[in-house]
C-alpha cells in the first residue's frame, strides 16, 4: 500500500513538473521525523530527558503560581504541566515567558503526565 500511496504521490507530482526523485526523498524524510517524534514522546515516561520551549506562568487572584507549563515544538507543538515542586516553582520565578531548556522526567499524576523538572538553564537568543 505505502509504494501504491508513492505512486500517486509522484504522478501527481509529475503533473505538476516535480521531478519524481525528490518526491521519494521528500517521502522519506518526512516519515522519518513522525517516527523520530513519537519514538522521543514514547520513550519520555521515567527517564530524564531535555525539553525546550517556552515557560507560561498561570497565577490565583492572590499572585501565587497556580500552574506552570513548557510548550514545546513548532512542527508538533506539545505542551507540558510542571509540578510545582522547588524546581518547578524556581522555574516560574525566574522564567515566566522564556525559551528555556528543561532536564526531567514525565510522570503520570492523576492519569495526566505532568513534567518533573530536575534542572533548568536559559536558552540563549540568537
Amino acid at each position: 500500500m505505502r509504494a501504491g500511496m508513492l505512486r500517486v504521490t509522484a504522478a501527481m507530482l509529475l503533473a505538476f513538473g516535480v521531478s519524481v526523485a525528490g518526491a521519494a526523498t521528500q517521502t522519506t524524510q518526512t516519515t522519518q521525523t513522525t517516527h523520530k517524534a513519537g519514538r522521543a514522546h514514547k520513550a519520555t515516561v521515567s527517564q530524564v530527558r531535555t525539553y525546550t520551549g517556552t515557560v507560561k506562568v498561570t497565577k490565583d487572584k492572590a499572585g501565587q503560581v497556580s500552574a506552570v507549563q513548557l510548550s514545546t515544538g513548532k512542527i508538533v507543538p506539545r505542551t507540558y504541566a510542571i509540578v510545582l515542586d522547588k524546581e518547578g516553582k524556581d522555574l516560574a520565578a525566574n522564567m515566566d515567558a522564556k525559551r528555556v531548556q528543561v532536564k526531567g522526567t514525565l510522570e503520570k499524576q492523576s492519569g495526566k503526565n505532568v513534567l518533573v523538572v530536575k534542572e533548568f538553564s536559559l536558552v540563549p537568543t540568537k
